[in-house]
């Protein structure tokens, strides 16, 4: 019984989110802001305009409008090319690679702003990392950034992979480095093993350092102090 509850629950819900997408003012929310729109902003629209609903109702409505905007995961792979000549045409670089039978491989993008800046803080050095992509297909983002001198981090490049490997990592960081105006003095990384053969293969000449966060936490993972690691902070 509790089982069919949350079945009709779940269904009253996706339901209430569909009703709520089809609301006038808040379909124009999604047509004027798109990928920034929240749940929140759905529920301050309908609270604007009198209409009370819950924060779950809300985020089953952004949820519904989202496909119905941008499609699922798998369906915008479909329109990269459009996406990526969209980007070339407002400064970009981009490179987008795919498979024999033209099934999506990898892509990078080079940001025009964030280009623009590393000319001013390339002794600043670059620093570049992988994190998992938490979609249905999956995958992994590569990011190259910098520290500027008031702290702030500030995206160059990023790049979407299978995988972070010895393939992959030369192919992002040559990309990366045939659009830079120039080169960085240093490269902070991970102990990723992939990224030394890369650095080897396409930027020999360039010092590189490993990145002492890391350090600390694969030290951490072995020896568990917390003291020892807020000391290793003060050096």
């Amino acid at each position: 019984i509790e089982c069919v509850d949350s079945i009709l629950l779940a269904a009253s819900r996706h339901a209430k989110g569909a009703h709520i997408a089809n609301n006038g003012p808040v379909w124009e929310l999604f047509l004027s802001n798109g990928h920034s729109v929240t749940p929140i902003m759905i529920h301050k629209t309908l609270q604007t305009n009198g209409i009370q609903a819950t924060y779950k109702n809300c985020l089953n409505a952004h949820m519904h409008l989202r496909k119905e905007f941008f499609r699922d995961d798998l369906q915008q792979y479909s329109f990269l090319p459009l996406y990526l000549e969209l980007l070339k045409q407002r400064g970009h670089n981009t490179s987008l690679f795919r498979t024999p039978n033209s099934t999506f491989d990898k892509l990078a993008i080079v940001f025009h702003g964030g280009k623009k800046a590393f000319t001013l803080f390339f002794a600043c050095g670059l620093a570049v990392d992988g994190t998992f992509i938490k979609t249905v297909v999956g995958g992994v983002l590569l990011v190259a950034w910098f520290c500027n001198r008031n702290g702030e981090l500030q995206i160059v490049a990023c790049g979407v992979v299978s995988i972070e490997n010895k393939e992959n990592w030369p192919w992002f960081l040559s990309v990366l480095f045939e659009n830079l105006e120039c080169a960085p003095v240093f490269i902070i990384l991970d102990q990723d093993k992939g990224l030394l053969p890369a650095l080897a293969k396409v930027a020999l000449q360039i010092q590189h350092f490993y990145c002492f966060q890391h350090s600390i936490e694969n030290f951490n993972k072995k020896f568990k102090s917390t003291m020892l690691c807020n000391l290793a902070w003060k050096l």
